[in-house]
């Protein structure tokens, strides 16, 4: 790959807009990206009449699995090697090297910057699954970055529908703009809303608290121990303050720690 292949590329699947270079150099990508999308569809024409028909008139939610996918010899088109540049990286970076939330990360974000000229709808279904917390927590800023990437994708009518169980992520959204779906553990039925309180820029914490009705900041494990220390303390011929001191040395720091430990020495001054 260099210049005069860039060039061909460039030639073969550019869309001249008329507008500016960056629009030009988009659809160009884009032109491309659809073309290996219909050599990759071409594949499925070595499926056998019968497994088409099974495929389409079953109802099963499974059908992925109906159709194995052929040897690479057997395939119309593949992809042999993909490799990626990164600027300040010398080595070659392996798309296969990648993890599951590099994978992910790339296939939404490159999505969104293919088709940023385009008047689009969105549909993310829990993009921040795989990633880290660092990366959840600016996922929205990266969205953001690659949907407005220059002047000419201001003024594009897009919309975005994403799902998520990451209060980052609804951390960056305006309360107008956040539904949240309750499901009654009786009837099955579902409802939705929005937020009571704004959700931009709102603690973690409360966004677990107040949406996915989750009032611990631990998990259930460590929360347990931490009520076996209290219920000990509770007991007769214990002491307290030994106790206290046992759990502060086994926990790590946490509101839940702070206020068991506050309960615990105030029990044993009232007895």
């Amino acid at each position: 790959m260099n210049d005069a292949t860039k060039e061909a590329f460039q030639v073969h699947f550019g869309d001249a807009s008329g507008e500016s270079e960056d629009v030009n150099k988009a659809k160009s990508a884009l032109n491309l990206f659809q073309s290996f999308q219909t050599l990759l569809t071409l594949n499925h024409y070595s499926v056998d009449e019968m497994t088409k028909a099974e495929l389409y008139q079953s109802g099963s939610l499974y059908v992925n699995e109906t159709i194995s996918t052929p040897a690479s010899h057997e395939r119309i088109t593949r992809f042999k090697e993909g490799e990626l540049m990164k600027g300040g990286v010398m080595e070659r970076l392996y798309v296969k090297a990648l993890s599951d939330g590099e994978h992910q990360l790339l296939h939404t974000i490159g999505l969104c910057l293919l088709y940023r000229h385009e008047s689009a709808l969105f549909l993310l279904d829990e993009p921040e699954t795989h990633l880290n917390p660092d990366w959840r927590a600016s996922y929205i800023s990266t969205l953001r970055a690659a949907l407005e990437a220059d002047e000419g994708t201001r003024n594009v009518m897009r919309e975005v529908l994403l799902t998520s169980h990451s209060p980052f992520i609804i951390s960056d959204c305006r309360k107008e703009n956040v539904l949240v779906f309750t499901k009654d553990p009786l009837t099955r039925e579902v409802t939705w809303g929005t937020p009571d309180f704004e959700t931009f820029g709102a603690s973690a914490t409360l966004i677990t608290n107040e949406i996915f009705d989750r009032a611990e900041t631990i998990g259930d494990f460590a929360n347990d121990e931490l009520k076996k220390f209290e219920s000990l303390a509770g007991q007769a011929g214990q002491n307290p303050l030994a106790i206290a001191k046992q759990l502060d040395r086994t926990l790590g720091d946490s509101i839940e720690k702070t206020l068991a430990i506050s309960r615990i020495l105030s029990g044993s001054k009232e007895s």
